[in-house]
């Protein structure tokens, strides 16, 4: 749209195991969430003979952020801590930071400790902030290898974010003391990447990392104002509505810095504006939270009607549920998400001109677009072809149908071709046919 349509910005919709960039004005990406790692029952490592060489792998940072050089000399031979001193350590931290105060994460810490959490974490606005499932292994090389789960949340998250954590602790002079803390696995959490600052709006919390954090005010005003459009336009047709939540955006400054959050590939997210991706595992009896992730260095380059389809964009997958969707086939998570998105702002034949281009020459496909049609090199074409098919049905039956339609497949317990006999008269085979 307008400015934007020369320049590449992404949205997302999230399926597990997929990446599915968008089309040039607004091309998507899918992720997963990251789930696994330590959090399940059972996966936890258990610890013996090879805790020696997990904590030189440790002090050779082989393990994560550099730990301050060991004093070996004072803790060598010095009994474990208790699993009760550990946590009760764990307790204090975590009430520290809540309180947003650094000074008191200190003092969990021996001097020199890396310490993203105290240096980062307490300048945001959690409102859950613990530490279970602890498991500590024995002393080795003057350090204490500790294995958690951090549970926390933001302002907007439905539930608590689950991610599995390593610390280092040593013994000084007031005891065993956090000499490194860090998330495992390949996804950093944002407090990680860099320096935050978080703003907040109406139904919006933004966090901004590094030199992207300037930009963070007019992302959360375009965040703020998607999430009014999308509880406007979808109301409680997938329960509660996008007002009553609101969502929380991850700006970083560039490309690379996106693809290190979501632990994936660069090639992948070159030029991709947005990201709507699962944080954490989930935990269980609640729902997962999902995260917005914005590239400012694509999103930057938008004008404001294109900035506003692309959080509307965005805001939709994460009113869908699209993350956790599987019934839901590409085509009509993507067309739906670009339906709302678009709205009156650009009309269809401008929003899917690609795809109605390459009708207008070699005819009307034959099926709906797959996933795979909404990556490569004609990715904007396959997302053209989305927004088309579910244009179908909101002109034809009204977007209280199409809003239905998906409801009706989002979880896997009706078939496509039944809900679309159920919304429009007709199966999966008419509809295409249409």
């Amino acid at each position: 749209p307008g400015t934007a349509s020369a320049t590449p910005a992404p949205a997302a919709s999230c399926r597990p195991d997929t990446h599915i960039p968008h089309a040039p004005s607004h091309r998507r990406a899918r992720s997963c969430g990251r789930g696994g790692g330590l959090c399940g029952p059972g996966s936890r490592r258990r610890f013996g003979a090879a805790a020696a060489v997990v904590a030189t792998l440790v002090l050779a940072g082989c393990a994560g952020p550099d730990v301050p050089p060991a004093r070996v000399s004072a803790s060598a031979g010095a009994a474990a801590p208790s699993v009760a001193d550990v946590r009760a350590l764990l307790e204090t931290r975590a009430r520290a930071v809540l309180a947003g105060d650094s000074t008191a994460v200190r003092s969990t810490e021996v001097a020199g400790a890396v310490s993203p959490v105290r240096d980062r974490a307490t300048s945001l606005p959690f409102t859950a902030w613990s530490y279970d499932d602890v498991e500590a292994g024995p002393p080795a090389e003057g350090l204490v290898r500790v294995e958690a789960r951090l549970v926390y949340r933001f302002p907007g998250d439905p539930a608590d974010v689950a991610v599995p954590v390593v610390l280092a602790l040593r013994l000084g002079d007031a005891g065993w003391r956090v000499a490194s803390e860090r998330v495992a696995g390949d996804r950093p959490e944002p407090w990680e990447l860099d320096d935050p600052v978080a703003v907040s709006r109406p139904g919006a919390l933004v966090i901004g990392i590094g030199a992207a954090s300037a930009s963070a005010a007019r992302i959360a005003d375009a965040a703020s104002d998607a999430v009014g459009d999308v509880s406007s336009a979808v109301g409680n047709a997938w329960g509660e509505p996008l007002s009553a939540r609101g969502v929380v955006v991850v700006l970083v400054p560039s490309s690379d810095l996106l693809a290190r959050g979501l632990g994936r590939g660069i090639d992948d997210l070159e030029g991709v504006g947005a990201v709507t991706a699962a944080a954490g595992a989930t935990v269980r009896g609640q729902e997962q939270p999902v995260r917005i992730w914005v590239s400012a260095d694509v999103a930057g380059r938008l004008d404001d009607r294109g900035l506003r389809v692309l959080m509307r964009h965005e805001s939709v997958h994460v009113a869908a549920g699209s993350v956790l969707a599987p019934g839901a086939p590409a085509w009509l998570v993507e067309g739906v998400a670009e339906e709302i998105g678009y709205g009156e702002d650009v009309p269809l034949r401008i929003a899917a001109g690609p795809f109605l281009g390459r009708v207008a020459a070699d005819g009307a496909p034959a099926s709906l677009p797959t996933a795979d049609d909404l990556v490569g090199s004609d990715l904007a074409v396959g997302y053209g072809g989305a927004h088309v098919a579910a244009d179908l049905v909101a002109d034809r039956q009204g977007l209280p149908a199409l809003l239905r339609l998906y409801a009706l497949v989002r979880d896997g317990s009706t078939t496509v071709d039944a809900a679309l006999r159920v919304v429009t008269d007709r199966g999966l085979q008419g509809f295409t046919e249409a």
